[in-house]
């Protein structure tokens, strides 16, 4: 879901750029201060945190013990480079990438290669005219590298552009007006809801069964997931005028709403602040329940939402958006496919 979400707004910031007569440099230079401090404070947070425990147990036990593991402490200055930089996804190593960055946080392994994704719509971008000319070239370049095992594990991008172009693709077809009304006129929303619905099983009996999330590849889900938006683009407009009509909706909604916004906050931090709370909580009462699971991923949720505030946000800005043609962000991104909620790229 991250790449393909990554490919729509990105390229909808690059169509935008190009409108707009934007430089590439000022183009980077707005996505690497939109992913780059974020980051670098979570990887402060995900060092912290354990230190934080540590401190509340020796008050306890009268004892300090390090909650470093090795791993963390035993990285040297060009580990940390590698990290910092993100080039650390590089590194020769065998065993899938998230085992690159296991030491902190293995979720950074997908931000090194959204990384190369931007150096390529940046080099397309500088073409202009030829911008999806080129993405189109990469994501032919880019279906043979999916089955090749050692791409796969190089840190090299192509293996993953596949879920990035259906991202691009669902920005074309909005962008170009092939939307769901365009293509099944007045059953629009019927189609769109008995196949988001069917979708929607195929998705969570995968999650259920071993044999069927092993049909269902990256690719693949990646592709259902981009068709699910593209449907979802028709019940986009009535969701907006049901919002306008019933403000208990609109409260209730703002929400999922909320969520979407911190998104790459909660993603960022998700793992050890759950982790932190998980063994907090284990301080006083048993871990695998239902209930403190759900109460963990609520705490989580709201720390990811003080982490936006504080390390995420300032490096953004957001305007609020009156109407589906006009949602702006830092980039001055008009989307083809939103309403009057905040979109952030």
């Amino acid at each position: 879901m991250f790449f393909v979400i990554s490919g729509y707004c990105l390229t909808a910031c690059a169509v935008n750029a190009i409108a707009a007569n934007q430089s590439v440099g000022e183009f980077v230079r707005r996505r690497l201060r939109r992913i780059y401090p974020p980051y670098w404070f979570s990887i402060l947070l995900a060092i912290l945190l354990p230190y934080v425990l540590a401190a509340c147990v020796s008050l306890k036990h009268q004892q300090w013990k390090s909650p470093l593991e090795r791993g963390v402490t035993g990285l040297s200055l060009i580990d940390w480079l590698g990290y910092v930089t993100l080039l650390r996804v590089f590194l020769p190593r065998e065993g899938f990438l998230h085992l690159r960055f296991s030491e902190i946080n293995i979720v950074y392994w997908s931000l090194a290669i959204e990384v190369q994704f931007y150096s390529m719509v940046a080099i397309a971008l500088a073409k202009r005219t030829q911008f999806f000319t080129i993405l189109l070239l990469m994501t032919i370049m880019s279906i043979p590298c999916v089955w090749s095992g050692w791409l796969q594990n190089s840190g090299i991008f192509l293996p993953f552009w596949i879920q990035f172009a259906f991202g691009v693709g669902l920005y074309y077809s909005l962008y170009k007006g092939i939307t769901p009304c365009y293509v099944f006129g007045r059953l629009a929303t019927c189609v769109s809801l008995l196949s988001i619905g069917v979708i929607s099983i195929i998705i969570v009996a995968a999650m259920f069964d071993c044999v069927a999330m092993s049909l269902l590849s990256p690719f693949s889900f990646a592709g259902l997931f981009a068709l699910s938006l593209w449907l979802g683009h028709n019940l986009d407009a009535a969701l907006d005028l049901q919002l306008s009509l019933d403000h208990r909706l609109r409260a209730l909604l703002r929400i999922p709403f909320t969520v979407g916004a911190i998104s790459y906050s909660l993603y960022l931090i998700h793992i050890p602040v759950y982790k932190f709370l998980a063994n907090v909580w284990t301080r006083f009462a048993p871990v695998d329940s239902v209930v403190a699971r759900f109460f963990i991923a609520i705490a989580t949720i709201a720390i990811s939402y003080l982490f936006y505030r504080l390390c995420e946000l300032p490096f953004i800005h957001i305007k609020p958006l009156n109407s589906c043609a006009s949602a702006v962000t830092d980039d001055g991104f008009r989307s083809p496919m939103c309403s009057s909620r905040t979109v952030e790229p």
